[in-house]
């Protein structure tokens, strides 16, 4: 009886170090990709404006290279700081391999298999950590429009006022009236 027990809890020590080492990369892997997702964002924006910038000052005939170089400097730091990123994520995850075959080689045998149950709900914690980001995406990037439409909105208001005064004041200047 207490072979199973001692056994009992080399398996459970086994399973702690398991979900241990797993839990702390997929939280710290997550963290990462998080960034990443941040940074890529970025990087799309500035490359955005950058067009816009081009776009606009080639309309207007006064394009220069000056004028994007700061944009192009970010957009390529962002490149830079994804591939970091990136590489952290993967020493992360060959520390966990490291850990792994350590915890493999230390522990007894255990009919459960700790590893299986926990790549399991590692894959199935990924996943909602994904729909969760991109929902949240989504919902940033929705916002944005809605802002966007907003000062549009605003703008064509402001200008629409700032028309029917001029207006006005034409009118009431024409047929001779005063206008304070």
């Amino acid at each position: 009886m207490a072979d199973f027990f001692s056994k009992l809890k080399k398996g459970l020590d086994k399973g702690t170090a398991i979900v241990s080492a797993k839990s702390n990369t997929l939280i710290e892997s997550n963290k990462l990709k998080s960034e990443i997702n941040a940074a890529k964002k970025f990087k799309k924006e500035t490359l955005l404006e950058i067009g816009k910038v081009v776009y606009e000052d080639g309309k207007a005939g006064t394009f220069t290279i000056e004028s994007v170089e700061e944009l192009i400097t970010r957009a390529s730091e962002s490149e830079v700081k994804v591939a970091d990123l990136e590489a952290k994520i993967i020493k992360i995850q060959e520390e966990e391999k490291e850990k792994m075959a350590d915890i493999k080689t230390a522990a007894a045998p255990v009919d459960v298999d700790f590893e299986e149950v926990v790549d399991d709900v590692t894959s199935e914690v990924d996943d909602i950590v994904g729909d969760v980001t991109d929902v949240a995406e989504d919902a940033v990037d929705d916002a944005k429009e809605v802002a966007e439409d907003l000062a549009d909105d605003a703008q064509e208001a402001a200008e629409d006022t700032v028309d029917n005064i001029s207006d006005v004041v034409s009118s009431a200047l024409n047929e001779g009236k005063d206008l304070f």
